[in-house]
């Protein structure tokens, strides 16, 4: 037996274990990432003050949010790397891209995670929030435009598999429009938010990031479902 043979034996009997990895932790992911959302009471919001207003009565939600967040952060990774690792799957050449852009994007998250733990410090009872406006409008400029590559490339590697799977078939086409749907929602609110003040920030941010959990969790449980069934028909 060739080096050659054995790695290739070794692949295949790793391959149900890291696509079964693969499905679990994204629809893991995928269900935090939404939960992170419920419960943090702002989003959307770039204005110091109005963010200091809403987060100080809140800090325990903010708190239990960032938390939340920097878990399901974790958690995409090993999705990715399962997904990447399955070598026997057909789309291994295709995947692996969008997947690695999925991963830097988690750095995103935690980074914006470490920025909503910062609100909850800067609300702390006792602590001068006048004084700390300009730190948060720092947060909410410069400092957030370095952040938003990264947060970028999250949603990137996200749209990016959906169409990877929907070109082979291996989910609906309907699945990366959810993408799209997110993106009407977040243009669309934010100029209702802008010129009409009817609809508020929190609810248009909100709807977006359920929108795009969606489209992840339904890819999660596709991955599941194909799973399940190619184990079947190779027993």
């Amino acid at each position: 037996m060739t080096d050659t043979t054995v790695l290739t034996a070794h692949q295949a009997a790793a391959a149900p274990e890291t696509s079964r990895v693969a499905p679990t932790c994204l629809i893991g992911a995928a269900v935090l990432f939404a939960a992170a959302w419920y419960l943090m009471p702002v989003a959307g919001e770039t204005d110091a003050q109005e963010i200091f207003r809403i987060v100080t009565p809140q800090r325990g939600a903010v708190l239990a949010a960032a938390i939340v967040q920097l878990v399901a952060a974790t958690i995409y990774v090993p999705a990715m790397i399962g997904i990447i690792r399955n070598t026997a799957s057909p789309l291994a050449s295709k995947v692996w891209r969008p997947a690695s852009i999925l991963i830097v994007g988690t750095l995103g998250l935690a980074t914006d995670a470490i920025d909503h733990l910062l609100s909850y410090a800067m609300t702390a009872p006792g602590v001068d929030q006048g004084a700390q406006v300009q730190v948060m409008e720092f947060m909410q400029g410069p400092a957030l435009l370095l952040i938003v590559p990264l947060l970028a490339s999250f949603f990137v590697g996200a749209v990016w598999l959906s169409v990877s799977y929907a070109k082979a078939g291996e989910i609906s086409r309907w699945n990366p429009a959810l993408y799209v749907v997110a993106l009407i929602i977040a243009v669309g609110g934010a100029v209702l938010v802008s010129t009409t003040g009817v609809v508020e920030a929190r609810p248009v941010g909100v709807a977006t990031l359920w929108t795009v959990a969606a489209a992840q969790l339904w890819l999660g449980f596709a991955l599941w479902r194909k799973r399940s069934t190619r184990e079947v028909i190779r027993d």
